[in-house]
């Protein structure tokens, strides 16, 4: 099963165990964000990086788990374009006309119940 800690922290399979909570280091915070920003240059384009970055930023203050703070962060992020009616449907699922939806580190159809894209690995939609 795809886990969120082991895909952003350690792709290697290196480093501290997910049950442990510690404080968001440097390299979370970095991989999440560069992640993020790939799903939004894909999608919307390069203009609302600061978004996710600012994000990232303020939510590494309170969360001490890596799986709640990438949640958090992509939630906010998402909800934060779609409040701001940059996309109120981003990111739009390709086989409908609704958001995908993040959960467990990827990208959600909730129509179908299918995975869509990882994190950071959505395509592009050719507008951005």
């Amino acid at each position: 099963m795809f886990r969120v800690h082991d895909v952003l922290c350690y792709p290697l399979g290196l480093g501290r165990q997910t049950s442990s909570r510690m404080p968001i280091t440097d390299l979370d915070q970095a991989r999440l964000v560069r992640l993020l920003v790939k799903d939004l240059h894909a999608t919307i384009g390069a203009r609302h990086d600061f978004l996710a970055q600012n994000n990232a930023v303020r939510l590494r203050l309170f969360i001490d788990d890596v799986e709640s703070y990438v949640q958090r962060v992509v939630d906010d992020t998402q909800q934060d374009i779609h409040d701001e009616f940059i996309d109120t449907v981003w990111p739009q699922c390709p086989r409908h006309s609704h958001p995908l939806w993040f959960r467990d580190g990827s990208w959600w159809c909730e129509t179908d119940q299918k995975l869509v894209a990882h994190l950071g690995e959505l395509e592009s939609n050719h507008i951005a």
